[in-house]
């Protein structure tokens, strides 16, 4: 089996990022577990699809190549990214190793993540899966709640009791919610939800989301609340239908 590839795009035209670097990273690093693998993922719909079926051995970046250009992003930019795709190992194991590079080549940026990566007991996951990757996160929230810059990576959920498991351990986190939720939600614990501020105004997007000296909301890693994204676009009945 061959390894992941990478696609890079320093400016983005994503009406929902706005014109930053995005990147798309193939398939493979996406987990077989995640409930919108099949169905409501993003990535299988619309332009974004035709790019990340462009990923294959042959087609895209290589690991290192994409960490190249990478390194070449001016510093503080905001960068979002795996708009498709997910955190580097195959299906739905981390690996450690890769990772560790990922975050040192994003280590002056205000980079934006988000990882369906089992974490916490999940179907058809061995324990040992997860409990790894477990690890492996915690190590890297250690040094990242300590830093200003940085590849800030959010526990994406699908419950509100998902949220609550992911914040009791103080990770930033971020839940699907059906499409004409509130803009601020709770969870049965309290927690407090913030919708994503695109949802609130076209006129706000990643690039500019938060104002230059606090930057994105899903960036920052002192936030006592959790980002909602409510479900939009082709796969958002599925969404829907699983609340």
């Amino acid at each position: 089996m061959g390894r992941s590839r990478y696609r890079l795009t320093r400016t983005s035209g994503n009406e929902k990022t706005g014109p930053i670097p995005v990147s798309t990273i193939s398939r493979r690093t996406c987990p077989l577990s995640c409930p919108h693998y099949d169905t409501s993922c993003y990535g299988l719909f619309g332009r974004v699809r035709f790019w990340w079926d462009k990923l294959t051995d042959e087609g895209g970046l290589t690991f290192e190549e994409f960490l190249e250009k990478l390194l070449k992003i001016p510093f503080a930019s905001v960068y979002r990214h795996a708009q498709a795709g997910d955190l580097p190992g195959e299906g739905d194991n981390l690996d450690e190793k890769e990772f560790s590079f990922l975050v040192h080549a994003a280590r002056y940026l205000r980079g934006i993540a988000f990882t369906h990566k089992p974490l916490a007991p999940r179907k058809n996951v061995a324990e040992e899966v997860w409990q790894k990757n477990l690890g492996i996160y915690q190590r890297w929230w250690a040094r990242r709640k300590r830093g200003k810059l940085g590849l800030t990576v959010n526990v994406s959920c699908d419950t509100f009791a998902e949220v609550d498991h992911a914040m009791n351990q103080g990770f930033p986190t971020v839940c699907s919610v059906p499409t004409g939720s509130p803009k601020i939600m709770h969870t049965p614990q309290g927690r407090r939800g913030v919708q994503c501020l695109a949802v609130w105004s076209e006129h706000i997007q990643c690039a500019n989301c938060g104002g230059h000296a606090k930057g994105p909301l899903c960036w920052r890693v002192d936030r006592d609340y959790f980002v909602t994204f409510p479900a939009h676009g082709a796969g958002k009945r599925y969404i829907n239908e699983a609340w």
